[in-house]
């Protein structure tokens, strides 16, 4: 057997044994996915605290921090900033910006295909080829498994998103998008609870609760 060939059968063992860890790292990517979508589907309603950290790599700008609330129920959202609070009871989104006291009216316009806040804990589930990254302990007694989702749709404006799962619970801690100009969002899970809301007008806007110096109604 020559040099030549022995090296064309190694490189060809090497190739097959990297095509069985790709496909156990996918299905285990898989497996967990599943197991997060079983988790957040048992749950009528979600209520979360976050922290946004964007950061633009490609323009080295200064990362910024934004912590947000958000309650969810099927595609009834309310989602808080410090600026601003938006409302959408599955017909209607107002959005109001807490320090002019505008509000602004659009129909609610449902869309699977990008990450929202209805879908934020399932966006997931289609689109996505996923692969498992490996584990990290984050604090004594909770493991981190880390999981990278590649959209099939290369038209996407993001190259990736990364999830970090808690092992035990199944529960998202953070995601990272990474966007092809160069941005990068992370999504910090800081509080999590469910099944606290139970009646459907806490997702309407009341006039009563707010101060309205303006309404631009786009319906």
């Amino acid at each position: 057997m020559t040099k030549k060939h022995f090296s064309l059968i190694i490189i060809a063992v090497v190739l097959v044994f990297s095509g069985f860890v790709q496909e156990d790292l996918e299905k285990k990517a898989k497996e967990i996915l599943k197991s997060v979508t079983k988790v957040y589907k048992s749950h009528k309603s979600i209520y979360s605290e976050f922290q946004i950290f964007s950061e633009n790599k490609a323009e080295k700008t200064k990362a910024v921090k934004e912590n947000g609330k958000i309650w969810l129920k099927g595609n009834k959202y309310k989602l808080e900033f410090e600026d601003q609070i938006i409302y959408c009871n599955g017909k209607t989104v107002w959005t109001y910006f807490k320090q002019s006291k505008e509000l602004t009216i659009e129909n609610y316009v449902e869309n699977n295909s990008e990450i929202s806040p209805t879908n934020i804990f399932s966006f997931f589930q289609n689109g996505f080829n996923a692969k498992y990254d490996g584990k990290y302990e984050k604090s004594k007694g909770s493991t981190i498994d880390k999981i990278s989702l590649n959209p099939v749709d290369k038209k996407k404006p993001y190259y990736f998103v990364t999830m970090h799962i808690e092992n035990k619970s199944k529960a998202i801690k953070k995601l990272e998008i990474s966007f092809k100009n160069g941005v990068k969002q992370t999504l910090d899970i800081l509080k999590e609870s469910q099944d606290e809301i139970s009646s459907n007008t806490f997702f309407d806007f009341e006039t009563g609760k707010h101060s309205v110096t303006s309404t631009d109604d786009l319906r």
